[in-house]
């Protein structure tokens, strides 16, 4: 007879509850069914396996497939420590499902799988890719992509990828890395993802991620939708070389905005609305040269790119309160800088002209020409006055609500500007995965201590995530407005129900499988697990 176990249930595995009697053993799988269906279709196993071989019964009988299929699942549906996988997956019927004792999934033989899935990172992420676009049909043309950061705690003082740097969770305390992720636009599936060291700049990403997805997908061209950061010239030369078509923000300088101001640019509406229907955008069209000089020789490249203006009524908003609230703080500033002037620490002039330097960094840079500064007199005897430049306030005013859109798709008439405006709006799909990632599969903070299992588990949480978006692509390509998250609600009282008879043969059942989730996971192109031959024993320490 199977192992019993013995232990209390952690608070967050007490939604999950096992009955035993002496014939009757019932255990609540809920949404597993579901999610080991979806990843039987997606053949998360059978790629892992082929790719990761071994000898099942050599190594605590479990395949390198199964191991990374059970954490995927977990992922998606109640995430846990990995030194709670076993207790977990006896206690929610999974291991049932796979025919092992629960112990199977001891953190040991975790992380076998975790020290070695690393170096797979590619290939098995193609495999899922490339049967996303077949299995599912999940269109590859133009894709989204971006980055974002997940924190840990601890030192990690030896990791090559753990580091201080931007925090896109607003915890610069913490070291992190950063996930770099590019999913479809339409359906805003999972193709690839890869980890970053937390100081990687968003501009330093986009050559070897364009070069990593031609290999991932098997394709020599594609669209990329990115946002705001990633393009320079010397990305716009890596675009062009690699046959990259591409649209994203261009912030590599002012210049083109100052050209906008000084031509007096006729903006005119389009019919876009925003997501809510309630923006009003204007839009324009210059054409502008690129140029990068590759360092170290004298070669000069030039590329001719289209910059689509854009004024959007409600950044107008959004800037115009910026505006406002930074101007009165600058202006409280300076008084305050005014009030202490010749004492302290602003003795001399060149102790004021620094702190008048830091008045107006970062993102107060643009408002210094909004003031006309006078700093007069001696040391000891200075004086600091200011006025209102208003050419400068209103040049500021006139460019609120706009920003610039570069894009190589040279064909007007294929795509036109709010064409454009159109595509980059999609971008929020990517975003709005990072979230997932983040809160559904709460990849954050990460606990592992080496790097080769910190870059496994983020491969098993992108896994997952491919996983969580193919089962929502699966409902509106059924025309069904069904989110994962609803579906784990449906699914979430299914259960199996083993009843031994007086004879000692055994039955096993689905519970809670009602006609009407047998019709949804129709509808997901999905078939039920197989039921297990048996279900292992499970107590607690009060059973």
């Amino acid at each position: 007879m199977a192992q019993r176990h013995s232990k209390k249930v952690p608070k967050y595995l007490q939604v999950i509850k096992v009955r035993e009697s002496r014939n009757r053993t019932i255990k609540h799988l809920g949404s597993i069914v579901m999610l080991k269906a979806m990843a039987e279709r997606m053949n998360i196993r059978g790629f892992v396996d082929s790719i990761m071989p071994m000898d099942r019964e050599s190594d605590g009988g479990l395949t390198h497939g199964q191991i990374v299929e059970a954490l995927v699942i977990n992922r998606c549906h109640a995430p846990v420590p990995l030194y709670d996988m076993a207790y977990w997956a006896g206690l929610s019927g999974l291991s049932d499902l796979y025919g092992v004792d629960p112990s199977k999934f001891n953190d040991d033989r975790i992380r076998v799988t975790l020290d070695l899935l690393h170096g797979y990172t590619n290939d098995i992420q193609s495999g899922l890719a490339l049967r996303a676009m077949s299995e599912f049909n999940v269109p590859a043309k133009e894709l989204l992509y971006d980055i974002t950061s997940v924190f840990f705690k601890g030192d990690h003082a030896n990791s090559e990828y753990v580091e201080y740097g931007y925090s896109r969770d607003n915890k610069p305390d913490k070291k992190q890395v950063n996930v770099g992720l590019t999913v479809s636009k339409e359906g805003s599936v999972p193709f690839f993802g890869t980890v970053l060291t937390g100081g990687t700049a968003d501009t330093a990403t986009v050559e070897s991620n364009v070069i990593a997805l031609k290999s991932v997908l098997k394709r020599n061209h594609f669209l990329q939708i990115t946002d705001s950061g990633m393009l320079a010239p010397a990305n716009v030369h890596t675009l062009e070389q690699q046959n990259i078509s591409f649209v994203a923000p261009w912030r590599a300088t002012t210049d083109l905005l100052d050209l906008v101001d000084d031509a007096a640019l006729t903006l005119e509406e389009v019919p876009y609305r925003g997501a809510k229907g309630a923006d009003l955008y204007r839009v324009a069209e210059l054409g502008i040269k690129v140029t990068y000089e590759e360092e170290l020789t004298d070669k000069k490249h030039v590329y001719w790119q289209r910059a689509i203006i854009v004024e959007s009524s409600s950044k107008q908003s959004r800037d115009a309160k910026t505006r406002i609230k930074r101007l009165t703080s600058l202006d409280e500033s300076l008084e305050t800088m005014r009030s202490g002037l010749n004492v302290r620490r602003l003795k001399t002039r060149a102790q004021a002209e620094a702190k008048l330097d830091r008045i107006f960094s970062g993102p107060c840079a643009q408002y210094r020409p909004c003031f006309n500064l006078q700093l007069e007199g001696p040391d000891l005897d200075m004086k600091l006055t200011w006025s209102v430049n208003e050419t400068a306030l209103n040049r500021l005013k006139n460019r609120e609500g706009r920003y610039v859109l570069l894009t190589n798709l040279k064909n007007p008439e294929e795509h036109t500007p709010q064409s454009i405006l159109e595509l980059y709006k999609t971008r929020n799909a990517v975003e709005n995965r990072m979230r997932d990632l983040k809160s559904n599969l709460k990849i954050r903070p990460l606990f592992v201590q080496t790097d080769d299992r910190i870059l496994s588990l983020v491969l098993i949480t992108i896994i997952g995530l491919q996983l969580y978006s193919l089962i929502e692509w699966e409902a509106h390509q059924a025309q069904e407005q069904w989110t994962t998250r609803f579906l784990k609600k449906k699914f979430a009282q299914v259960c199996m129900l083993q009843t031994i008879n007086a004879d000692g043969t055994i039955e096993i059942e689905w519970c809670n499988l009602t006609s009407a989730l047998q019709r949804t996971l129709k509808k997901l192109g999905l078939k039920l697990p197989d039921l297990p031959d048996r279900l292992f024993y499970f107590v607690d320490e009060d059973g």
